[in-house]
């Protein structure tokens, strides 16, 4: 809510008044240098009488906050200005305001115009100075008898008597009058009514504690049937007239549960209730007392099996669920949550499960097996980790011990396929995205301290198959080497010549295609090499036809990709060795420049 404070002032004639206001917004800070838009309404009889006349502004505020206006000069919507009759008050000035100039007027404010503008009224009289009646053409000019009124007749105002009396009217209590109207004020509560929205009100005088009842023709006072007072006794409320059961309480001292009848029986320690074929009884636990042991908030179970689920469970705890539930729900057959914590040195652990057993024989901590058909995913165990501001980790494998090897994390993808020549198996799949410095799918590193050799990673291919596809380009910052000891190798023969052979190649020129022509990622940017076509021609043990296909990771349906590549590191050899011929070609040439050299000089020796 904004605040204004107003001053008026009155002016002579012309048809106008002076009025300023200090506008002031919710906090009672100046609205200063701002515009606004301003209604102003002149009210007659009260503060809340109608409006004679309605005008509006658009303005602006000064440094100060205030604003200034002239009544009588705006857009007027209701009635003249020029033709209020300043004498036939009290009147008021309302002032509506919007701070945004718009039309919704937020601040408003009503005052009283105590010095009633009897400039603009005088003026108005100015020109009746010792007028009498006679002067007037449309007064008839008849004497008049004591108490009469000038009355309008039709055609001129004559002397007449208001019927039903004389004198004077006044508005007493309850009423308003404006001009000649009565009116009731209906907001206030001093009618004596004898009706209730138009139904009549008996003139019966009430007694104590009676109420206002319909007897079919009136309102008339009446008693209620019981005579009595309500309240609301223990475990009841009343809200008006409707009394309501507590039914949060244990007070209820009840014979059904849902419905269900209970017996009437005394029970005796120990007793539950136990449904009998006809009502809930008292009855003692078959099979004597509970194999659960209970200390303080503390229950527990030494021997045995727990089942859920099943009425023969085969492990110390075994849980068997078995349900349909609607599309697009995630069910879980056992939920453990884990919620609060407060410092960083604590670990909190969903689910931890410490495997001691000791003996031959494989020992897992945690196995996770789906093989249920399905046309979606189907996932063993699944890590997933968010919240930390320092690092998530989805899934984490720890070994320790003295065992001969110890495995973090193994992955193995077991499975035939769907025989459509695109389907794959991924021991190990690592994604990484939306990182906006580095992404890594896959992270590797390796260290020892005791001095063995250490791997980051370490993969294995058959021979007729690959250790590694990189789809894309990679770097190494140490040293890459092949196997070359003589102890791995057998048929081991010269070459032969090799430089005849590099003649008919053709080094050209190129660039590859896109990756979403080729369906896998090529170099971008001109290049140079061979045509592996050209190179299998005259070198075929540096040509292999190689087989793609990307790895699926949410289902997706890749194509397999085929093509031939070039071993550029095999083609050293046959680089070194015509390299060597050329070099013995060099040197037999030398040899011969050498006998031409020598002849040359004996003939210059005999002229």
């Amino acid at each position: 809510m904004a605040l204004m404070t107003t001053v008026v002032v009155m002016a002579q004639a012309p048809d106008r008044m002076s009025y300023q206001a200090v506008l002031r917004d919710a906090g009672n800070n100046l609205l200063t240098n701002k515009s606004v838009s301003m209604r102003i309404s002149v009210l007659q009889g009260n503060a809340f009488g109608s409006a004679v006349y309605v005008e509006t502004h658009s303005l602006s505020t000064n440094s100060n906050g205030l604003v200034t206006v002239e009544i009588g000069s705006g857009t007027p919507s209701t009635g003249s200005f020029a033709s209020i009759n300043w004498a036939n008050g009290p009147y008021f000035i309302k002032t509506e305001t919007d701070p945004n100039a718009g039309t919704s007027y937020s601040i408003s404010g009503t005052s009283q115009l105590l010095s009633v503008p009897y400039a603009l009224s005088a003026k108005k009289a100015e020109s009746v100075s010792n007028m009498k009646l006679d002067d007037l053409t449309d007064v008839n000019a008849a004497s008049p008898a004591s108490n009469q009124v000038l009355s309008w007749n039709g055609s001129a105002w004559s002397p007449a008597t208001l019927s039903g009396g004389s004198g004077s009217y006044f508005a007493g209590t309850g009423l308003t009058l404006n001009g000649t109207t009565f009116s009731a004020q209906t907001t206030t509560a001093l009618w004596n009514a004898n009706q209730l929205q138009g139904r009549g009100l008996s003139t019966a005088t009430p007694s104590n504690g009676q109420f206002l009842q319909w007897n079919g023709s009136v309102w008339a006072p009446a008693t209620v049937s019981t005579g009595s007072n309500y309240t609301a006794g223990t475990g009841l409320d009343l809200s008006g007239n409707t009394f309501s059961a507590q039914n949060t309480s244990a007070i209820w001292n009840a014979n059904q549960l849902q419905g269900f009848g209970l017996s009437t029986a005394t029970p005796t320690t120990g007793q539950t209730l136990q449904w009998n074929g006809s009502v809930w009884a008292p009855a003692n636990v078959s099979g004597g007392s509970s194999q659960w042991t209970t200390t303080g908030s503390n229950i527990y179970y030494n021997t045995g099996r727990v089942g859920i689920g099943t009425s023969s469970p085969a492990h110390p705890f075994h849980l068997n669920s078995s349900t349909t539930v609607s599309s697009g729900t995630t069910y879980y057959g056992a939920l453990m949550n884990i919620t609060g914590g407060s410092t960083s040195t604590n670990t909190y652990e969903g689910l931890r499960v410490n495997n001691t057993s000791a003996g031959d024989g494989s020992h897992v901590g945690i196995q996770g097996v789906v093989s249920g058909t399905s046309t979606q995913f189907n996932v063993g165990v699944r890590g997933t980790s968010s919240g930390s501001t320092l690092l998530n980790r989805g899934v984490q494998g720890a070994t320790s011990g003295t065992a001969t090897y110890n495995q973090a994390v193994f992955g193995r993808a077991d499975g035939r396929g769907d025989s459509s020549g695109t389907s794959d198996n991924t021991g190990v799949f690592g994604y990484a995205l939306n990182n906006q410095d580095y992404n890594y799918g896959v992270a590797a590193a390796a260290t020892n301290a005791s001095g063995g050799t250490a791997y980051g990673l370490y993969a294995y291919g058959s021979p007729v198959d690959y250790a590694g596809y990189f789809d894309g380009d990679v770097n190494i910052t140490g040293t890459l080497t092949n196997p070359s000891d003589m102890k791995l190798k057998k048929n081991v023969t010269d070459m032969g010549s090799s430089i005849s052979k590099l003649m008919l190649l053709d080094v050209k020129r190129y660039e590859y295609l896109s990756s979403e022509q080729a369906g896998i990622n090529l170099p971008r940017g001109f290049q140079f090499g061979f045509m592996a076509q050209d190179m299998e021609r005259l070198f075929p043990e540096l040509v292999k036809q190689q087989i793609q296909k990307r790895p699926s990771m949410n289902g997706e349906k890749f194509d397999r990709i085929e093509y031939k590549a070039i071993n550029y590191i095999g083609l050293v050899p046959v680089l070194t060795k015509a390299i060597q011929e050329q070099q013995t070609q060099i040197d037999e040439l030398k040899k011969q420049l050498e006998a031409i050299s020598l002849q040359l000089k004996k003939l210059e020796e005999q002229k």
